[in-house]
C-alpha cells in the first residue's frame, strides 16, 4: 500500500510526543520536508491540469477554491492558489 504524503506527516506527528531533543528536531525537519514535497507535487499536478487554460480561467479557479486572486498575479501564482487550497483540504479536521 502506498502512503500519501499527508499520511506520512500524520505518522510523524503521532510520534512527536515521545520525541525529545535532537530526535524531535529531526522529526520536525522530516515533516517540514514532506509538507514542502507534497505541496510541490500537488502544484505540478495542478499546473498540468490547468496548463493550457487562459490566465483569467486560472484566476477564476483560484477564486472558486476560496483563494483570492487579482490581476497582479501571474500564471504560476494563479496555479499555486488552487493547489494550496486543495492541499489544505487534505488535512484532517
Amino acid at each position: 500500500m502506498t502512503m500519501t504524503t499527508t499520511q506520512r506527516i500524520l505518522d510523524l506527528v503521532a510520534t512527536a510526543p515521545a520525541s525529545h531533543g535532537e530526535d524531535l528536531v529531526l522529526l520536525l525537519s522530516k515533516a517540514n520536508e514532506l509538507y514542502k514535497q507534497g505541496l510541490q507535487n500537488l502544484h505540478r499536478e495542478m499546473a498540468a491540469r490547468l496548463g493550457g487554460r487562459p490566465t483569467e480561467e486560472l484566476m477564476r479557479a483560484a477564486e472558486t477554491a476560496g483563494m483570492p486572486c487579482d490581476a497582479s498575479q501571474d500564471r504560476d501564482e494563479a496555479t499555486w492558489l488552487p493547489a494550496l487550497a486543495e492541499w489544505e483540504m487534505t488535512r484532517p479536521p
